[in-house]
């Protein structure tokens, strides 16, 4: 049964060394909920595992995820974010012990995606709104044991060396759509119509609730 297939999944998610398998499933499933279950084992493995993987290994993984979602536009809205948050997971993982360039990287990958087209915009948006999500609170990471100490050093960093670029981009964007939007006096548009105005609003939401800890 479906009941009984989706508690193997996830009794298969705490077994060990599960990254390649899960990116295997990932690959070639269409199947939402194995490819949910793919991600969040993902997640899971990373960082209770952390330690056994190589920064290189890590990186390429994150890149992995991303094109992953930039290659699957139609992935189910529950499905793209949690791959989001794996991505915006396992970079907080590594946070405390990655050097400054490292700590760049899936930034990086989000200002050249808010440098593209409206595709790979969208893919920037979400996962940035994922990352800053992670990083403002005690996140799903705090569900396989991470410390309070932890979440307030990420958080904090964080704050410091990402937070306000990562703001700048959104209001460029959101500024671009607005512009757009009153070109046409009078156009009634929804969300789905302007995906990019949405994203953008909700991720510059995100980091006015932002609660700061640095003076």
């Amino acid at each position: 049964t479906r009941v009984q297939a989706e508690k193997v999944l996830i009794d298969f998610k705490q077994s060990a060394n599960i990254v390649p398998v899960c990116q295997y499933l990932l690959a070639n499933s269409n199947t939402p909920s194995v490819q949910f279950h793919a991600a969040s084992g993902i997640t899971g493995a990373i960082v209770r595992e952390y330690g056994l993987y190589q920064r290189q290994d890590i990186h390429h993984l994150q890149a992995y995820l991303i094109q992953y979602n930039l290659q699957h536009p139609r992935l189910v809205s529950w499905v793209a974010k949690q791959i989001y948050q794996a991505i915006a997971v396992i970079s907080k993982r590594g946070w405390l012990e990655a050097s400054e360039e490292e700590q760049g990287v899936v930034y990086n990958h989000i200002a050249q995606l808010l440098s593209m087209g409206d595709h790979e915009k969208k893919v920037g948006l979400s996962l940035a709104h994922a990352v800053v999500e992670e990083f403002l609170s005690r996140g799903k990471a705090s569900n396989v044991g991470l410390t309070w100490d932890f979440h307030y050093k990420t958080k904090l960093s964080f704050e410091e060396q990402h937070l306000r670029l990562i703001f700048e981009a959104a209001l460029k964007i959101l500024h671009e759509q607005l512009q757009d939007l009153m070109s046409i006096p009078g156009q009634e548009v929804s969300g789905a119509q302007k995906p990019l105005l949405s994203l953008s609003i909700l991720l510059v939401e995100s980091i006015l609730q932002w609660d700061f800890t640095s003076s």
